[in-house]
């Protein structure tokens, strides 16, 4: 879920409630997606297991995620990292 330029990850079957909260744009985030990296783009052995892809009006800026254990994953095991990674969208609305 997202309020303006924060976005939430929840564990909705944890009963504690835990979330993960970033907060690191400047831009109201319009949406966002989770993507498997494509191979050769990052340095070996530093490819993230996912991208989170997040579009505002002005960018698409790449994050790695990276979670504690695949298997059983709580809000509080993961971990996103800025990549460096974005792009103009030039005020074009990207969906998906």
């Amino acid at each position: 879920m997202t309020i303006d330029h924060i976005l939430f990850l929840w564990d909705y079957t944890d009963p504690r409630g835990s979330f993960y909260q970033y907060d690191g744009l400047d831009q109201t985030i319009i949406h966002a997606s989770l993507v498997r990296p494509k191979a050769g783009v990052f340095e070996e052995g530093a490819t993230p297991p996912w991208l989170l892809l997040l579009s505002t009006p002005v960018e698409v800026v790449v994050l790695g995620l990276y979670t504690s254990d695949e298997a059983h994953t709580s809000a509080s095991d993961i971990e996103i990292h800025e990549t460096g990674f974005a792009v103009a969208t030039d005020g074009a609305n990207l969906l998906q």
